[in-house]
């Protein structure tokens, strides 16, 4: 889990500035979501496709890569 330095440089990379208690607060939220979602993946869900699908690293199959 991401501890409270680490909020800290995510919210700074993302050009916020949010104090250090507010984090101190929201750090066991995050974690209670990400405990959370944990467990909603395991769940056996028939014929449930995921939400959000990796996507290939490459050119697909018969494509180039780069701009055309």
């Amino acid at each position: 889990m991401a501890t409270v330095d680490d909020l800290e440089r995510i919210a700074h990379l993302a050009g916020m500035s949010i104090s250090r208690s507010d984090l101190e607060r929201l750090a066991p939220l995050l974690e209670a979501l990400y405990a959370d979602l944990d467990r909603l993946r395991t769940l056996p869900i028939a014929d449930l496709e995921p939400a959000f699908t990796p996507r290939p690293s490459g050119p697909a199959e018969g494509e180039r890569g780069g701009r055309p």
